[in-house]
Parts: structure tokens; C-alpha cells; sequence
């Protein structure tokens, strides 16, 4: 089957998480649960941060982690993108530079991966803040700032950690059309 398959576990603190997940492509997945259920601690796994510690992850047929069998694809190599629900912009970076980052890092030339960033500030209705630092957006700016940065290199698969909560109302229908 394609589309993404876990079926394991892994330890985070204190707290075992144990999972049996499986995603169609273009299926979305929402996770719901109180404070320190493990939300966030299956994103790691999933993304590579947290390596399980039984079980098997798949993406198609690709093994990402299968600690019997001694595989484990770093988290830089999955095509996997992560928002974090905090947002962990770079603060010497200005905002292109911020969304270009994963661009630049998978191989993409400067100017090309400049010019992605700014068609994902388009997007997210932040053109006209492509220059500025991130210390001067706003909560919401800065959120959209992360979600076009970890859109921007075409992940197979995107994870999100309360993507929309520091949105107002009006960006946060507009970026949930977009996300579909």
C-alpha cells in the first residue's frame, strides 16, 4: 500500500507512545487528545526525531525506521515536513530566507530557492513582508512564515502541530483552503 504506515512504538520522557497508523495519499489525519497524551511525540516519530523503539514506519514503500532490522532514514532524507506549534523561525534570517531554508538544504540553488520562497509568501498572503526580519511579524505573519516554509519543498507527507491557533479568523479560512 502506498501512503504512510506506522505501526510501533517509542518512548518520550516518561510517556510510551504506541501507534498503528495508516494514511492514504491526500488523506488528512487529525490527532486529538489533552495535554501530554503524546500529539506532538508522534509527530517526532513520524518525522524522524524520535526514533521508535518496535515497530516499523513506512512512506510507500519506502522503510523510514524499523528498529529490528536495524533501518533508520534520518529526518533530513524523508520528505517529511514538520511544523512545530512553535514555530522555531530563524531570527538572523529574513522572512525569503526563512522559507528557503529546506530549499536550500535539499540542494536548491539560492536564487532558485529565493524565488520558491517568494511564490509561498504569495501564497500565504506574505509578499509584501519578504524583506523584513521576523521579529517584526506578528503571531499569525510569523505562522504563516513556518507553514510556507515547510510547504515550499514539496513534502510527501506534512505534519502540522496546531498549525492555525495564532491565526484571526479571515488568514485562517484562506490558509485552510490553501493547506487542501
Amino acid at each position: 500500500m502506498s501512503g504512510l504506515v506506522l505501526a510501533g512504538e517509542a518512548t518520550a520522557g516518561s510517556i510510551t507512545v504506541a501507534v498503528e497508523l495508516t494514511v492514504a495519499p491526500g488523506e488528512t489525519v487529525a490527532v486529538l487528545g489533552p495535554n501530554g497524551a503524546g500529539k506532538s511525540s508522534l509527530l517526532r516519530m513520524l518525522c524522524g526525531l524520535l526514533p521508535l523503539a518496535t515497530g516499523e514506519l513506512r512512506l510507500d514503500d519506502r522503510v523510514l525506521d524499523a528498529p529490528g532490522s536495524r533501518r533508520f532514514v534520518p529526518p533530513e532524507e524523508r520528505s517529511v515536513g514538520l511544523m512545530f506549534q512553535e514555530l522555531l523561525l530563524f531570527p538572523e534570517l529574513d522572512v525569503t530566507d526563512n522559507v528557503a531554508f529546506g530549499l536550500r538544504a535539499a540542494g536548491a540553488s539560492r536564487s532558485q530557492a529565493r524565488t520558491t520562497a517568494r511564490t509561498w509568501l504569495e501564497q500565504v498572503g506574505l509578499a509584501d513582508r519578504a524583506g523584513s526580519g521576523v521579529a517584526g511579524l506578528s503571531g499569525g505573519e510569523a505562522q504563516r512564515v513556518a507553514l510556507a516554509r515547510v510547504l515550499a519543498p514539496l513534502p510527501r507527507v506534512v505534519l502540522l502541530d496546531e498549525p492555525l491557533s495564532a491565526l484571526d479568523a479571515d488568514v485562517r479560512a484562506s490558509v485552510r483552503r490553501q493547506l487542501r
